[in-house]
This record gives C-alpha cells, structure tokens and sequence, in this order.
C-alpha cells in the first residue's frame, strides 16, 4: 500500500487560510466587545451623579478621545476635576 505524502506548500496555505478566518473572527468580536463596554461606561456617564462639572465639559466621551491636544496626565485631570492643590 502506498501512501502520499501532503506536501509543505497545501499544510501552508490552509494554515494561511485559517489565520485569515480567524483573524476576521476575533477583530470583529473585538469591535462588539467594544461597542458593548463603549455603550455600558456612556450609560454609567450620563446617569451617575458625581463629576458633573466635568460632564458639562465634556459631554460625549467619544470627543473627549478625539482631542488629541488634551493630555489627560495626572496634572491635567487633578485642574479639570477640581481636585488639585496647586500652589500659585
């Protein structure tokens, strides 16, 4: 009885196949599973009662990511948010 060997080149392009597929699979289960923490933490921000000074600054968090120019380091939050000590 002889047997064929399956060649390197057909075990390399399933393998590239699959990679293909599965990559698809997980960048879309990721773009959901941002979409649903995106949905919870706006939910969370337009119901909860503290940081509404902030909340009136920024209303949408989504433009709040695209500001680029804001750099949102320790200093920048402690002035937005009135929690700083700074001394004049």
């Amino acid at each position: 009885m002889m047997y064929r060997s399956v060649s390197v080149p057909i075990i390399t392009y399933g393998i590239a196949v699959w990679y293909r597929i599965l990559t698809k699979v997980v960048i879309k289960a990721q773009k959901e599973a941002l979409l649903t923490i995106t949905r919870a933490y706006r939910e969370r921000w337009d119901t909860y009662t503290k940081g509404r000074w902030t909340y009136s600054i920024l209303l949408e968090v989504a433009d709040r990511v695209k500001l680029k120019w804001l750099d949102i380091g320790y200093h920048p939050t402690q002035f937005l948010t009135r929690h700083c000590n700074f001394k004049a």
